[in-house]
């Protein structure tokens, strides 16, 4: 009897266990109704959640009938309601377009964006799927104020070049320095070339020296913070294929003279004599480019339990050039780890590996030395790829005229290739010894192999032949390790005190090695060419060469945050870096910040002003160090090494002696030091359906680094030299200008301008830089304090004499003589201002993106112009030389033939840079349903992208962003340039 009684209450207990749990289920939709994938549903304090469908559909089982229910998703507010004992509960959330609870990353922690003090700026990744960028940086192109980000050429694998509030140094780089979950993975393009864009969770763009100073010596240039993707609680597993095939194009192409029209300039001009007879053979832009194609696959899985969370991605991508040796290939994994060991302990993993490789063309010269882009221009139409007379050579016969054609000028890298394998690994530990205090140490290790190859082979092309084939072949290996140890205690005091205090240490060490060897005199058997150094006969006395070289920086940081009610905040942050590249006592730079805001609309008196969500003004100050600029030993004497020609038996058994000095030594050498001043304010309207953002800002930097020139025996000196200032305002908005029955139209627009200015220089006051055409072989870039950097200099073109044909330069001293006395400044790389725009709109599924871009009052000085008008070589012209002068009194802007002093850097190669791009345009539709959830699939989403399809600009050339050079002094120089593309995309997103 009592063992049918124990089951009939244990029956009872589970009965009544079921009785009190309960399932709820429905559809969340946003304000104009369309469902809402991948909001979390939340039943408030447990851990019980579920995420909602393709559909915005969910269920869950809670506790009882008067569970609470808490439904939060990024960019909307969160709603919570009871359960009632209701079995369906449908939601409507409302958007916040300025997301204000949204948590922001910044350096050694993050910070509600609500409470940001400093001018820091986040990406939106929402739209990250859908644009089909290979590179990072592309990303951000026209999304953030005061960051100028320019494709200045189309290489594959070559990436953008990006500037944070203008340029802040000479010798130094000026890229900003990217932040790879919490590492520090150095500057430019290639510190991000191992990243797929499709595993960033966020970005935030650290601006101004309040913000960046926690870097200390790195963030003079600024700061851009990467957080990959991590797996989340309460969405369940998460499996995403995204793919794309793009399809690449040169922008556009040139009518180049027939064989008549050439044979007639070369008679006039006598750089060639050809014979009677020869007939138009090839179309070299039909030869020399061809349609690139891009694929990219990315595959990831994510998930989350109570405790242990784990995101996990691979992918390749292969970005075929419009010539056909260049390219960029890339494989990429992917994982994170987290996991709550304890209650007071977390632990958690980051491991990222990549292999890529690449290739291009010999760019950013003429065609007479095997510039790729100009020869296609300059090669005579009669001439055919393949020699007629020698049938492995490409062709030779151009009667007279020193010319190479394309074929054979992309042929000279064919065999190139420089691949590079990195793995970035971290690992850390979170001990939270109260809700309030925690230490959490981590230690990273970034790794870089990386093998350039070089390979021309002794038969195809005339250089090889010369060469007798040459090879090259170069490995190194560049670890770096970092350790960090950060304590952080935070903590509200009365609710209305608010304290954030973190301190800590950062350690950073490296170390290089190099090894290198060349050959020459190779087979002329093409088919028994051994394509190494082994194939080779000749390497010289110094055929073989190793290096190697260390540094390292130890660093003390901390930061004591304090915000009162949410209204007035202070800032005070602190950095004290100390490095090995410099000189015993001066190796130490400290880098202090602070900053203060005011928010007004927590004030009384702001209570009844309905429309006004939240204005805030914000103040900061702060400096920032640039240790790029120095070498590893940038301090100390160097000598050159004695070696001893081993082959000349007076010096058989001889070993290398101290040499030369290498370098003077300079143990004063110290930090160039950028302190900057921030004044912004922040401040939404109408429910947050508007927002505005205005900074104001200006840098000065001091103790330049430069190389200054010396009297002989010695040719320069690495110093301290000069200083320089910016300073800029920046202006952003966004809106939410239509949100109703299912249509929503949002609006995000930016505009910033920058003024640059070298202030001083010490030793040396002139500067010149880059010379490009070598008919008169001018530099056209003159640096010199009270000018911003990228000026052009040469003479003022007036025109061409109807009477002789030639260009009439502008007599600026009146002495009646043309000379280097009559050069000024005629055009200026800096643009007076740049723009991007977004609009995104969205109806029932359908999704159109559209991204412009723009910049106005760069100028371009086209030295490419004057291979393809110049008319002082052999080499073929564009058809704009028909209208050239043959006689006195004709009335024409192209100038007599064959006259070098036309080509005289003036302003006649300086053209207007402005443009509007339309950089971006999707269109994608989101397919889901009953039927897709049978084959377990929540959400395929198709999509086609035009990318750089339409500009309107006055430029002539290829594209106004081209330069050849991405240094500071030198911008805003096409010359040969590697053309940008314009691309259509055809790609798919599918979410299981």
């Amino acid at each position: 009897m009592r063992k049918y009684l124990f089951v009939f209450m244990m029956f009872l207990g589970v009965t009544t266990m079921h009785a009190q749990r309960q399932s709820v289920k429905g559809t969340v939709t946003d304000s104009g109704g369309q469902p809402l994938v991948g909001l979390t549903v939340v039943e408030k304090n447990t851990r019980n959640g579920v995420a909602t469908d393709a559909n915005g559909m969910y269920q869950i089982n809670v506790s009882g009938p008067d569970a609470v229910l808490e439904y939060s998703s990024l960019g909307y507010k969160t709603v919570t309601v009871s359960v009632n004992g209701r079995s369906v509960i449908n939601v409507t959330v409302e958007e916040e377009a300025l997301a204000l609870d949204a948590v922001v990353a910044i350096g050694y922690g993050s910070v509600k964006k609500r409470d940001l003090t400093t001018a820091v700026s986040t990406v939106s990744t929402e739209d990250l799927e859908l644009r089909p960028v290979t590179e990072t940086s592309g990303f951000i192109q026209g999304k953030v104020a005061g960051v100028q980000v320019t494709q200045t050429s189309g290489l594959p694998g070559s990436g953008m070049t990006v500037r944070v509030r203008g340029a802040s140094s000479i010798a130094s780089s000026n890229d900003p320095l990217y932040v790879v979950d919490g590492v520090p993975v150095g500057t430019g393009n290639y510190a991000i070339a191992y990243l797929s864009p499709g595993d960033i969770e966020s970005m935030q763009i650290l601006k101004d020296a309040s913000s960046a100073a926690i870097y200390g010596s790195r963030a003079a240039n600024g700061v851009i913070l990467i957080t990959t993707k991590h797996g989340a609680k309460g969405k369940g597993p998460i499996v995403k294929f995204n793919s794309y095939v793009a399809l690449n194009k040169v922008t556009k192409t040139y009518d180049v003279l027939n064989v008549a029209q050439y044979k007639d300039l070369m008679d006039e001009i006598g750089a060639a004599t050809l014979p009677d007879g020869l007939k138009d053979e090839t179309d070299w832009f039909d030869e020399a480019y061809r349609t690139g194609v891009t694929q990219n696959y990315q595959l990831s899985v994510s998930n989350a339990g109570d405790k242990t969370r784990f995101y996990l991605s691979g992918g390749y991508t292969d970005e075929e050039g419009i010539f056909r040796v260049a390219y960029n290939k890339r494989y990429n994994v992917k994982l994170n780890v987290d996991s709550d060991l304890y209650k007071w302990l977390t632990v958690g993993a980051n491991v990222a590996y990549s292999h890529y490789k690449n290739n291009g063309i010999i760019s950013g010269t003429g065609s007479n030395r095997a510039g790729v882009v100009l020869s296609v221009i300059n090669t005579p139409t009669y001439a055919k790829p393949w020699s007629e007379t020698n049938p492995d050579w490409y062709w030779t016969e151009f009667y007279g005229a020193n010319l190479t054609t394309p074929s054979e000028n992309i042929a000279r890298t064919e065999n190139n290739y420089s691949a590079t394998d990195r793995a970035i690994m971290s690992g850390y530990a979170q001990i939270n010894f109260s809700d309030h205090l925690n230490f959490k140490s981590t230690v990273s290790m970034d790794r870089r192999w990386i093998h350039s190859y070089y390979f021309l082979d002794p038969i195809h092309t005339s250089y090889g032949r010369t060469q007798h084939g040459e090879a090259s072949d170069s490995r190194s290996d560049d670890r770096r390790m970092v350790y960090d140890n950060i304590f952080t205690y935070s903590n509200s005091f009365s609710d209305v005190h608010n304290v954030e205090v973190m301190a800590g240490t950062s350690a950073t060490t490296s170390r290089y090695e190099y090894l290198s060897g060349s050959r020459n005199y190779f087979s002329p058997d093409y088919g028994n060419v051994l394509k190494g150094l082994d194939g080779g006969n000749r390497g010289g006395l110094r055929g073989q060469d190793t290096s190697m070289s260390e540094w390292s920086i130890m660093s003390y940081l901390g930061r004591i945050a304090y915000n009162y009610d949410s209204k007035y905040y202070l800032t005070v942050n602190f950095r004290a870096d100390g490095s090995s590249k410099l000189a015993p006592g001066h190796r130490w730079g400290y880098f202090p910040s602070a900053s203060a805001a005011w928010r007004i609309t927590g004030e009384n008196f702001m209570k009844d002003i309905a429309w006004l969500n939240d204005l805030k003004l914000r103040i900061g100050w702060g400096q920032q160090g640039n240790q790029s600029g120095l070498g590893d030993y940038a301090w100390v004497q160097r000598y050159n090494t004695n070696y001893y020609d081993w082959t000349d038996p007076n010096y058989a058994e001889a070993t290398p002696t101290l040499g030369s000095k290498a370098n003077i030594g300079n143990k004063e050498l110290t930090w160039e030091t950028t302190t900057q001043t921030n004044v912004g304010i922040d401040m939404s309207v109408l429910n947050s359906r508007l927002t505005f953002t205005l900074d104001g800002y200006y840098k000065y930097t001091k103790d330049l680094l430069m190389d200054v020139p010396l009297p002989a025996p010695y040719s320069s000196i690495t110093r301290n030299e000069g200083e320089m200032s910016n300073w800029g305002l920046e202006f952003a908005v966004s809106s939410v200008n239509l949100d109703k029955n299912g249509f929503k139209w949002n609006t995000d627009f930016n505009i910033s301008m920058n003024r640059n200015k070298l202030e001083k220089l010490s030793l040396q006051q002139v500067y010149y830089y880059t010379v490009t055409s070598e008919a008169l072989s001018e530099y056209v870039v003159r640096m010199t304090p009270g000018q911003p950097l990228s000026r052009f200099w040469g003479y003022t073109a007036e025109g061409v004499d109807p009477e002789t044909g030639m260009i009439k330069y502008k007599d600026l001293n009146e002495d009646g003589k043309i000379n280097s006395s009559d050069k000024h400044y005629i055009g200026d790389a800096n643009p007076d201002f740049t723009f991007g725009m977004t609009n995104t709109f969205s109806y029932k599924g359908f999704n159109l993106s559209l991204l412009i871009t723009g910049s106005v009052g760069n100028d371009v000085y086209n030295a490419s112009k004057i291979e393809m008008i110049g008319m002082y070589t052999g080499a073929n012209q564009t058809t704009d030389v028909l209208r050239r002068w043959r006689v006195p009194g004709m009335v024409t802007d192209i100038p007599k033939a064959g006259e070098l002093s036309n080509l005289r850097a003036s302003s006649r190669w300086v053209e207007d840079g402005s443009f509007l791009k339309f950089k971006n345009i999707t269109l994608s539709y989101d397919f889901s349903g009953k039927f897709l959830d049978k084959l377990h699939v929540k959400k395929i989403s198709p999509y086609v992208t035009l990318e750089n399809m339409f500009t309107i600009t006055g430029y002539s050339g290829y594209d106004p962003e081209m330069s050849q050079s991405t240094a500071a002094t030198s911008m805003g120089i096409d010359w040969g340039t590697y053309p940008n593309v314009k691309s259509v995309t055809f790609g798919v997103n599918v979410d299981f």
